[in-house]
């Protein structure tokens, strides 16, 4: 018996080199000219679809006017179609462990061009919340979470950088996205512009084939030594909470909540209280870039700046930031010139508060958590996304004031920034009273040990 259980061993383990000597060969290898490939392909995905749902703002004067059904109303379909790549979070990473990247970016893509060309059809603001929101969002959630689960896997050495290049792509897309809204806009009014923009999301289709989810790694390489039973008990899990278990990532959670509801909601407002100030829409447009350019910068400094002080602690810094400007700086700007110095306080914010946010998130899980993971704080983060914006319109509505709105915009975002420092504070304590019980312990059997040697002397 002993004898044949040591020939099975020594079997299973000539089958488990063969398996991982095979997978090598077929997958593709981390930090080559083929991983660049892929982040930029990542990065102008991220741009195109993005850009689609964050180019509201500009749109958002023409459906006031055409649908006549308040700020509030007419915010939640720009809201609800931000929020989507994080609402279907869970469900995008649980698709992406299933059938890979590439077939979920293709299905995203064609999801995603399918609802914006619906939306340039439909009569009314309700529809919209099914089209723009809800199957053009869809689309761009399974976009969104996958391009974050494939291209680091694709990055050893570099996948901090990789990482901030296809984070930058939110600002990217108002950079690159804005103008080409804003042309389509006056080209073709609204409705053309949706038709546009859906036949930039379909380029997606296109290059989201170089996306090879086989790609070779250490994690890739314990995969292979995992027992059958263990397999099974995983795909039997429809989702994964497990990452709910660490106090850490739960706080995280709330912290960002409350800053992306802040957060956003000079994003969607800022057209309007532009043009209630007198500044022209070509102007506008050139603001809502020079947001996006901000953003698109800091993003590509903060993957190194995180890796100096820690992305929690740029999170914190910069969510500061952001709630002073909210609060202080916007409701204090009355002409085109300080409008101009707030886009480019908010686009700094903005840019390293989601490269914090990011970061911290991706850090705190472990390699088996992260799609499904990172899917869930996209839920957490987006579902903030959804209700900033109708709450910031519901302000201005009630107190006809758009000051007021970001005034409470920025007490909000202070919040967030409030419970991590305690919980920072917290820990810090907590580390130190542990600190000085070990150094008293060993210090205790250090004593023990010289009494001891003196006694046997």
């Amino acid at each position: 018996m002993k004898v044949e259980a040591s020939v099975s061993g020594f079997r299973v383990k000539e089958t488990v080199k063969e398996t991982r000597t095979e997978n090598e060969r077929k997958s593709r290898q981390p930090d080559t000219y083929w991983s660049w490939i892929v982040c930029v392909v990542g990065v102008v995905s991220l741009i195109i679809v993005l850009g689609c749902s964050y180019c509201f703002g500009i749109i958002f004067p023409f459906l006031l006017d055409e649908f006549n059904e308040g700020k509030s109303n007419t915010a939640w379909v720009g809201s609800l179609a931000m929020a989507a790549t994080g609402l279907f979070g869970p469900v995008a990473g649980r698709l992406t462990d299933c059938f890979g990247a590439r077939a979920v970016v293709i299905c995203g893509s064609l999801m995603s061009a399918a609802g914006l060309m619906l939306t340039s059809l439909v009569p009314n603001l309700y529809l919209m919340l099914l089209t723009y929101g809800g199957i053009s969002g869809f689309g761009s959630s399974l976009i969104y979470i996958s391009i974050f689960e494939i291209v680091p896997r694709y990055f050893i050495k570099h996948r901090s950088l990789a990482t901030g290049l296809i984070t930058m792509s939110t600002g990217a897309s108002l950079v690159v996205m804005g103008p080409v809204c804003q042309a389509l806009v006056d080209l073709f009014g609204w409705r053309g512009a949706f038709r546009g923009m859906s036949c930039f999301v379909s380029i997606i289709f296109f290059i989201a084939w170089t996306l090879d989810p086989n790609v070779a790694n250490e994690e890739a390489e314990v995969a292979v030594e995992e027992t059958q039973p263990f397999k099974s008990r995983q795909t039997c899990r429809i989702l994964d909470f497990s990452m709910w278990g660490n106090v850490t990532y739960i706080v995280l959670n709330v912290t960002s909540f409350f800053v992306f509801i802040g957060h956003t909601i000079p994003t969607v407002h800022f057209g309007r209280y532009s043009e209630d100030l007198g500044v022209t829409k070509n102007l506008m447009t050139w603001l809502y870039s020079c947001i996006g350019l901000s953003s698109l910068l800091t993003r590509i400094l903060g993957s190194k700046l995180c890796d100096i002080i820690g992305p929690h602690r740029v999170l914190l810094v910069f969510g500061t930031v952001g709630a002073v400007a909210n609060s202080v700086l916007l409701p204090l700007a009355t002409n085109w010139t300080w409008l101009l110095c707030f886009t480019i306080v908010y686009g700094l914010a903005d840019g390293l508060i989601a490269v914090g946010a990011v970061f911290s998130s991706l850090q705190i899980l472990t390699q088996r958590q992260k799609a499904q993971g990172f899917g869930f704080y996209q839920l957490c983060v987006c579902t903030a996304l959804l209700f900033g914006a109708p709450i910031g319109g519901l302000v201005a509505d009630k107190t006809n004031s758009y000051p007021t709105a970001f005034l409470c915009a920025g007490g909000i975002e202070a919040v967030g920034v409030l419970i991590m420092l305690i919980f920072i504070c917290v820990r810090r304590v907590e580390f130190s009273q542990t600190k000085i019980q070990t150094d008293s312990e060993n210090s205790s059997s250090t004593a023990l040990l010289v009494i001891e040697k003196e006694t046997v002397l």
